[in-house]
């Protein structure tokens, strides 16, 4: 977009004038990634990495854009230095275009690799930077592989008496996004019964799932357990939402009434906006069953909403 190149511009502006300043970088390699080039995105991320080589989510997101498709800029001489500017690589053939991609990409794959196995050295229990793997590996089509990464981490985690409930929550959500649904409720339960039973870290995620799955009743049920323990205004209305997904609107309301209430003096706007929305959707499923059609768009919309607004 133009917004996204205008950004660009200013980021690269930033970063020539403090080109030390690890959050600016990062910020610029996020956008070199979605407007720029690619490779520009790995030199910058890959600068990061010598400025703060403990930093494991730079790493991890080095290793992620490794793994991707490599472009023009990957493509590099005998001395490292990009072979090609844009104007030289439009008049490339095709066909020559394809092989020097594949090769670079070839290459980026084997940085990865060396990567991902010295991470995994310095820290052999560290599931999330597995789960990048398997993200990646998925990507290429590479099932066997995706599944691997996880299998390795929990496998050791267990035999040392280590496994977490984060473990097998990132395991069970990579299997229900790959359509083993059996084996993720195996790994989501493993997952609950080893969460904190105050924090419901496995349940935050869990009822989310099972709203995506088409299963709002369940998720309710989940939710409905949370709230026992963390009756926060946001997951009041989270709830208050499902129970409307699920036509349970007598228990929205008295929901809806618990959340306003939850809530400490004069409600922000934002959350003035979302009971509002929460008000109208228990009052169209109570005038009339023939307003389900628009008032599932309605409850989806606002339910996607404060779920993106929770990550």
């Amino acid at each position: 977009s133009g917004q996204g190149r205008s950004a660009l511009d200013m980021l690269r502006s930033a970063v020539a004038a403090n080109p030390s300043d690890f959050g600016t970088v990062s910020m610029l390699a996020q956008y070199e990634a979605v407007y720029g080039l690619r490779s520009k995105a790995i030199e910058l991320r890959q600068r990061l990495a010598s400025i703060d080589p403990t930093n494991r989510e730079n790493l991890g997101d080095l290793y992620e854009l490794l793994m991707m498709p490599a472009d023009y800029g990957s493509i590099r001489g005998p001395d490292g230095a990009a072979r090609f500017d844009a104007r030289g690589w439009s008049s490339v053939p095709a066909e020559e275009q394809r092989r020097l991609l594949s090769d670079a990409e070839a290459r980026n794959a084997e940085v990865a690799e060396r990567l991902y196995s010295t991470l995994s050295a310095a820290a052999p229990y560290d599931i999330r930077f597995a789960g990048r793997r398997a993200s990646a590996m998925r990507e290429r089509g590479k099932f066997d592989e995706a599944r691997k990464a996880l299998v390795e981490v929990i496998d050791r985690a267990e035999k040392d008496g280590k496994a977490t409930a984060a473990m097998y929550l990132e395991q069970g959500l990579y299997l229900d996004a790959v359509g083993e649904r059996e084996a993720s409720d195996a790994s989501l339960k493993k997952a609950t019964q080893l969460q904190d039973p105050k924090k419901h870290e496995v349940d935050l995620a869990v009822f989310e799932l099972e709203a995506r799955r088409g299963n709002p009743k369940r998720a309710v049920e989940i939710l409905s357990g949370v709230v026992a323990d963390l009756p926060t205004p946001a997951n009041l209305i989270r709830l208050g939402v499902l129970q409307v997904v699920a036509q349970q609107y007598e228990e929205a309301e008295r929901t809806l009434a618990r959340a306003k209430k939850a809530i400490t003096g004069t409600p922000s706007a934002d959350e003035q906006r979302q009971l509002e929305m929460l008000a109208g959707g228990i009052a169209a499923g109570q005038r009339s069953e023939e307003h389900t059609s628009e008032l599932q768009s309605r409850v989806d919309i606002s339910y996607a909403v404060f779920c993106l607004k929770k990550k």
